[in-house]
């Protein structure tokens, strides 16, 4: 493929700008830009041409996005052309010259079907790429699959990409390795196997903290709907609060515009009207004084001049015999010279009659005579032989021709079925597609129905306590929320009374057992407790007491330190007895003198007891009974339902979630609803589609059929009959078009045979005069002819030569009468003089009065120019007062002088209208969606005085909410805290969470670790693939063209092995000295790259579609003989495919021109609307300008 034109309609700083690169075989075209000139944008074009222009392209600084557009002129290798244009867009960006689209396909054939990636990467290279694609080399060693493939590839960093695949597998996973991500996994999911395993369950108290976690998130989600409520009504007073004062600005403007009373809005231009009006009646006023001026100044000069009218009334006369004075003078001077030619001219003429006309003299030369007319009639007719035979030959074949091009279109005609109308199935087609993807949208509808269904039906078995329909469910009888909190308060009062006695039970009870046990000890005690056991008790009871503190206040984990304490009882029934025991002991320390009294007062004590327990219990039983009774009245009051109920506040949460079954059972028949109503739709989209086919002779689609398919049928039914009636139009024109060219030209075929055969009885009598046979050819007449012309030609010329001589010595007396008379007529002082002396007196008088007659016409064309100067300037004077009584007219002004005054009325108006148009738009924007109608509306019901209160109150119940929801995230925070810091269930179940976390680390680490080991291994594996395959014919031709570009400083290339055994590329000095990637220059590195990116390019051609090669300033490192050498390896390349190169250098350009061949290099400039240099094949420079669409 190559690029022939390249079309820069609208992109970067080009505008309908075009690069004719179809010069030289397939072309090395350089094309130079200054910096700025628009180098990278035309670059980008030709990338933008093939695959698109970028959604966010660069190149939209003078032209706007949706306004750009590039094309070209490309030929494939097989000789076919393809003209197309590129617009900015999705979809449909290619476009024919004639407008219509191309498939995106269109483009496949001429590009090889290649991607944009590996057009860029093996068909661009520019200095950055050359200098990276050498320290990759560098960075490989020099690695000869390496170097290989990527340069066969276009691609640099293949080394950091290989290196990359293998760190990031060894971040993953080392078999030795413990910081890893796999290996850190493995050992994290270890321990936390090993923890859950040790987790225990700590049953009723975990359970309480889990049920108190639960209710608080129930009460999270109510606070948060409650603080959307508000949300949203503070939003809606705000949106009201910023829009009033909106309302009653348009309210004012329009008041404002009202008073104004009737203001005509005057046109856009009306000011740059009246202003040029203005400008032009000032401007004609002042040049119409101004010529009125200088038309009286050239009136007095013509006054001033006095030309001799007899002079110049003469002057013909006067010039024809100054003219003569020179024949005059040569004539006397010619006259021998005359004498002698004629007597050479009587010789020949006697020569040629004794030559041609034999028994003839000199004296029988008017016998010979032919008159002229006949003469040229023979000639005339003679020089149209040929060309009637050729246009007899020529209709003919045109009549043949003809006659076969209309018999094909007739039969083209013929084959072409009947003519048919599809507006109506068109506009049935229409109507259709108005409504949408109707089977889409019924398709959602059933499957959004059976899946609502599905989920209501689980919903339904997940409620429990009930069973039935979801029919049956909507008419269940259910108590009120009312009702339900009357009997869940009812129960919590009773639970509360109960939960108290029983406190105060256990409290007694514990009361009377530790007054049996002081009993018991003093009454077994045989000793007297010491100080020393005082303090030893009081020590371990605030050890104990340290623990608790630690727990509860610091959160720590004191579990193995409470073991130690206690090996026998909880942390807590530990430090109660410690505390117990250190208060005994001090009791007994004050009273062990009187043990006696105390024993009495332990009895009394324990009677009391025993008599308040009696109490209490007879309380709880009365509180039991209330109990039961109450839940035989929640139980009665769901028999109606048949549901035997749990707990008010279990069944508070199962009306919720029966409420939302309800509601979601109400969609279901909306949902259904909806299905029957898109159904009918379709089924009449559908009957009326199926009639418009039948109508047309087509097969109508079957029920079976989506009405999306059957709209696609229809749409190609319409556009085969449209394409079928433009055919049939087509061929009916061109067949009419042929018929009467055909008309035309068996017309003309009979005129050209007609005047054929009045050209014969033309010639026949145009020949009779010649002594010549009918059949004479033309040719044989013109002989005859040009002889009898020659003789009477001479015999003319001695005539003429007799005539002259004769004249001369009568034109001599003649001259010398004339100038005496005309002397003697106009200027009588100079008949003194000679003749001669006398005629150039004559003349020079003339010359002075011709100057002054010219000056005088002079000024009079200057006063018909001030005429119409003034002329111009009154019709100036009276358009201009026309277009100001027009101005008038439309303003309802009757003097110019306020004009000015009504514009700025004018003006007042629209910028009022203005104003109210954007108020109106900051409406709309405060509307939420609705119309400003509807907020205005909203508004007018709202007391704008009492906003400000609503909207505070809002904010302090918000604020109240805010706060009822911190505290309940401090509940919520709390719980949790408990629940992690116990051990049971929720400890067992989170470490089992993270240990399947650990697991899904390791899952997703060896995922990745295999996909980079496996891509590391393709990858080297087709790099070595490639090496096997390329390495001798590519190797071979890169050290070739390495030699070239380095001028011979390496003279090939060769392999060798480095410590690894891999081989490596090596290059070989003149001398034979081997010398590695890591011993040559940078310089050479790149020369290198360049080398196999060239030979990998050479090699690609051999068996692909060739694609232009795109090279942008690679040269600007290189010194000028490197350089050459570079330019010369491109242009051999051109030989077989393009080369297009880019630079901002002036002297890479000279270079080129003297290194490269006139008929391989092809110069152009960039510079966008200004001249293209192009050379042609001559060397010569041609300059010719860019062809604008």
């Amino acid at each position: 493929m190559k690029l022939l034109e390249l079309y820069l309609y609208a992109f970067g700083p080009f505008t309908d700008f075009t690069i004719d690169l179809s010069g030289g075989k397939e072309g090395l075209h350089i094309i130079y830009g200054q910096n700025e000139a628009g180098k990278s944008s035309a670059l980008r074009a030709i990338t933008a041409l093939f695959y698109g222009i970028l959604a966010r392209s660069s190149d939209n600084f003078l032209h706007e996005h949706k306004n750009l557009r590039v094309g070209s002129r490309i030929i494939h290798s097989d000789g076919s052309e393809l003209t197309f244009t590129r617009r900015k867009g999705r979809k449909n960006t290619l476009i024919n010259p004639d407008g219509s689209s191309l498939p995106d396909t269109a483009l496949q054939k001429y590009t090889g079907n290649m991607g944009e990636e590996i057009f860029s990467s093996m068909f661009g290279i520019n200095h950055m790429v050359l200098v990276k694609g050498g320290e990759d080399i560098l960075k490989g060693g020099g690695n000869v699959g390496e170097s290989l493939f990527a340069a066969g590839m276009g691609g640099t960093h293949l080394h950091e990409i290989m290196q990359s695949l293998e760190d990031d597998a060894s971040d993953l996973f080392r078999s030795r390795g413990s910081s890893q991500i796999i290996n850190k996994a493995i050992n994290d999911y270890k321990e936390a196997k090993k923890e859950s395993s040790k987790s225990s369950l700590s049953g009723r108290e975990w359970a309480e903290h889990d049920s108190n976690l639960k209710n608080a998130e129930k009460q999270k989600v109510k606070l948060g709907e409650e603080l959307a409520r508000l949300t949203n009504e503070k939003t809606r007073l705000d949106r009201l609060q910023k829009a009033i004062p909106k309302i009653g600005a348009i309210k004012e403007l329009k008041a404002e515009l009202s008073a104004m009373g009737e203001v005509r809005i005057l046109s856009s231009d009306f000011s740059e009207k009246r202003r040029k009006a203005y400008e032009n009646l000032t401007s004609a006023k002042e040049t119409l004084t101004r010529e009125e001026e200088r038309l009286k100044q050239i009136n007095e000069k013509i006054a001033s001049l006095s030309v001799p009218e007899t002079l110049l009334q003469q002057e013909e006369n006067i010039a024809a015999v100054y003219e003569k004075l020179g024949s005059h003078r040569k004539a006397h001077t010619d006259l021998p010279g005359l004498e002698r030619e004629n007597d050479i001219l009587s010789d020949e003429s006697r020569a040629i009659i004794e030559d041609s006309f034999p028994g003839h003299s000199i004296k029988d030369i008017k016998e010979l005579s032919i008159s002229a007319a006949r003469r040229a009639r023979v000639q005339e007719l003679g020089n149209k032989y040929q060309s009637l035979i050729d246009n007899q030959k020529r209709w003919a074949k045109e009549v043949h021709t003809l006659e076969e091009k209309l018999n094909t279109k007739n039969k083209e005609l013929n084959d072409l079925s009947d003519p048919r109308n599809a507006d109506k199935l068109q506009r049935a087609v229409t109507g259709a597609q108005k409504h949408g993807d109707l089977d889409s949208e019924l398709k959602k509808a059933i499957s959004d129905l059976q899946n609502d269904k599905t989920q209501a039906e689980i919903n339904l078995k997940k409620l429990g306590l009930w069973t039935g329909t979801l029919e049956e469910m909507e008419s269940l009888p259910i108590p009120s929320d009312d009702t339900v909190d009357r009997f869940d308060n009812s129960f919590n009062d009773l639970e509360a009374q109960s939960n108290r006695i029983k406190d105060r039970l256990t409290a007694e009870e514990e009361r009377k057992i530790d007054i049996e046990s002081k009993l018991k000890e003093i009454r077994l005690s045989g000793t007297v407790p010491t100080e020393e056991d005082l303090d030893e008790t009081r020590g371990k009871r605030e050890e104990g007491w340290m623990l608790i503190k630690r727990a509860w206040l610091d959160k720590e984990d004191v579990k193995n330190e409470a073991a130690s304490y206690s090996p026998d009882n909880s942390l807590n029934v530990a430090y109660e007895k410690k505390v117990s025991e250190s208060d005994e002991l001090a009791d007994r320390l004050r009273r062990e003198a009187d043990r006696v009294a105390q024993q009495a007062e332990w009895i009394s004590q324990k009677e009391k007891c025993s008599e308040e327990i009696s109490s209490l219990q007879g309380e709880l039983d009365k509180v039991e009974k209330g109990s039961d009774s109450l839940k035989k009245d929640w139980s009665d009051l769901w028999q109606e339902s048949g549901i035997v109920p749990l707990s008010p506040k279990e069944m508070r949460s199962w009306i919720t979630k029966q409420n939302r079954l309800v509601q979601e059972i109400e969609k279901l028949r909306t949902d259904q609803n909806r299905i029957d109503t898109l159904k009918s739709l379709i089924d009449e989209h559908r009957t009326a589609l199926n009639e418009c086919l039948a109508e047309l002779g087509e097969k109508p689609g079957d029920q079976k059929q989506t009405l999306a398919s059957l709209i696609d049928h229809c749409q190609e039914v319409i556009d085969l009959i449209e394409e079928g009636n433009i055919t049939r139009k087509e061929l009916e024109k061109e067949a009419g078009q042929l018929q009467e060219s055909l008309s035309n030209a068996i017309k003309n075929k009979e005129d050209a045979a007609e005047e054929f055969s009045l050209w014969q009885s033309e010639w026949s009598d145009a020949i009779q005069g010649l002594r010549l046979p009918k059949e004479t050819t033309p040719a044989v007449a013109n002989t005859v002819l040009s002889k009898v012309e020659e003789l009477f030609k001479k015999n003319d010329q001695i005539k003429l030569l007799e005539k002259r001589i004769n004249g001369i010595k009568s034109d001599g007396e003649k001259f010398a009468a004339e100038v005496k008379s005309l002397v003697d007529s106009i200027a009588p002082d100079l008949g003194e003089l000679s003749a001669e002396q006398a005629v150039a007196g004559l003349n020079s008088r003339l010359k002075k009065a011709l100057e002054d007659s010219a000056t005088l016409k002079q000024l009079k064309l200057r006063r018909s120019e001030k005429e119409e100067s003034i002329t111009d300037a009154r019709t100036t004077i009276e358009t201009s007062e026309s277009i100001l009584n027009e101005l008038c007219r439309e303003s309802d002004c009757s003097e110019y002088d306020k004009l000015g005054e009504l514009e700025k009325l004018s003006e007042q108006a629209r910028t009022i209208q203005d104003k109210i148009s954007n108020l109106e738009e900051q409406l709309l924007d405060l509307s939420g969606g609705s119309t400003i109608e509807v907020l205005i509306k909203e508004a007018e019901g709202i007391d704008p005085d009492a906003l400000p209160s609503q909207i505070k109150e809002l904010n302090e119940k918000i604020e109240e909410i805010e706060e009822r929801r911190a505290e309940n995230q401090e509940a919520i925070g709390r719980e949790k805290n408990e629940l992690d810091r116990m051990d049971g269930s929720a400890k067992a179940a989170e470490t089992a969470e993270i240990a399947q976390e650990f697991l899904a680390t390791i899952h997703d680490g060896v995922d990745r670790y295999m996909r980079l080991r496996l891509a590391s291994a393709i990858l080297r594996n087709e790099i070595e693939r490639y090496r096997n395959e390329n390495q001798a014919p590519i190797l071979n031709r890169a050290g070739s063209l390495f030699s070239q570009l380095t001028l011979g400083s390496f003279t090939e290339l060769q392999t060798d092995f480095n410590e690894k055994d891999e081989p490596i590329l090596t290059g070989i000095r003149p001398s034979g000295e081997r010398v590695n990637v890591k011993g040559m220059s940078d310089g050479s590195r790149d020369q290198l790259y360049l080398s196999l990116r060239l030979a990998s390019l050479e090699k690609y051609l051999e068996n692909n579609e060739p694609v232009p090669l795109i090279v942008d300033d690679i040269l600007i490192n290189f010194d000028n003989e490197r350089a050459k050498a570079t330019l010369k390896i491109l242009a051999e390349l051109s030989h077989k495919n393009q080369v297009i190169f880019f630079t901002h250098h002036q002297h890479l350009v000279e270079l080129a021109k003297n290194t490269i061949d006139d008929t391989i290099l092809q110069l152009h400039s960039i510079e966008p609307a200004d001249k293209l240099l192009q050379y042609n094949h001559e060397g010569h420079e041609e300059t010719h300008y860019e062809i604008s669409r």
